[in-house]
């Protein structure tokens, strides 16, 4: 994948999540390391928005995307990049 790509959706990640850039790791658990405060009770879920910024990147990009095993920031980023790659998606 090609750094730029890597960068763009890092970036975008660490802003969804409220996280500086250089804070965020690719090992980072989105159900442990970046689990929402329960205790706050939020409405404003940043792992919600993350799946929306997900889903409509690939909407508009006219390619599927598949997040049910995503359980960490390189599985997102890596499943991202292959909105960048030409030709059509054949993920359901």
């Amino acid at each position: 994948m090609r750094k730029d790509v890597v960068l763009r959706y890092w970036h975008d990640a660490a802003r969804i999540l409220k996280v500086p850039p250089d804070r965020l790791r690719p090992s980072d658990r989105f159900e442990k390391e970046l689990a929402p405060d329960k205790l706050i009770g939020s409405l404003d879920d940043p792992l919600d928005e993350l799946v929306q910024y997900a889903l409509s990147t690939a909407k508009r990009k006219g390619k599927a995307i598949d997040l049910a095993n995503v359980k960490t920031v390189e599985e997102l980023i890596r499943e991202l990049g292959t909105l960048d790659v030409d030709g059509p998606s054949t993920r359901i």
